[in-house]
C-alpha cells in the first residue's frame, strides 16, 4: 500500500505543480489494527499552484498573465524545481511533472488506475473547486492561472502511461 500512496502523492503534486514536498513532508504513524507504519495523508500544499507569482510584475517572465498570454504554462510547469531528488548525479531536484511523470513509468500498474482518476475530473470539475474561491483571497487572474496550469499538468501526466 505504501508504493501505491507515494506514487498517488507524486501524481498530486505533479498535478498542482507542489514544489514544496521533501524529506520534511512526509509523515508515518503507527496504525494499531494493522500493527504498521503508515504513510499519513498529505499535507503543506501550499507551495503550488503558482503561488510564488504575482498577477502581474516587474519581471514579466514572472507574472501569471504573462504566462498564460505567452501561452508558456507548460515551460513554467516544467521549470519549477521539486524537491526530490533522483539518483544518477543530478544537481538539480525534479519538477514535480516530472517526478510523477518518472513514477508513473516506474510503476504502471499502481500509476494507471490513479490517472483514470484524475482523467474522470472534467474541466468543470477542476473549474468548480478553484471558482468558488472568494475574490479576497484569490483574484480571477490567478484562478485562470491555477485552472490552467492544472489542465496543462493533466494532459502531461494522462500521457506517462501508455
Amino acid at each position: 500500500m505504501q508504493r501505491y500512496e507515494l506514487v498517488s502523492y507524486a501524481i498530486l503534486d505533479g498535478l498542482i505543480d507542489n514544489t514544496d514536498r521533501h524529506h520534511e513532508n512526509w509523515m508515518f504513524y503507527y496504525h494499531p489494527a494493522q500493527g504498521a507504519f503508515r504513510l499519513a495523508p498529505s499535507y503543506d500544499h501550499g507551495s503550488s499552484l503558482g503561488r510564488e507569482l504575482h498577477d502581474t510584475s516587474q519581471r514579466i517572465s514572472r507574472s501569471r498573465r504573462h504566462i498564460l498570454d505567452s501561452g508558456g504554462m507548460l515551460n513554467y510547469i516544467k521549470g519549477g524545481k521539486g524537491r526530490v531528488y533522483v539518483n544518477g548525479g543530478r544537481a538539480l531536484p525534479l519538477s514535480p511533472l516530472s517526478l510523477a511523470q518518472l513514477l508513473c513509468r516506474w510503476q504502471p500498474t499502481i500509476a494507471r488506475p490513479l490517472l483514470q482518476r484524475v482523467n474522470s475530473v472534467t474541466d468543470a470539475g477542476f473549474r468548480g473547486a478553484i471558482d468558488p474561491v472568494p475574490p479576497e483571497f484569490v483574484s480571477d487572474t490567478a484562478k485562470e492561472f491555477a485552472h490552467q496550469l492544472v489542465m496543462v499538468s493533466k494532459s502531461e501526466l494522462l500521457r506517462s502511461v501508455a
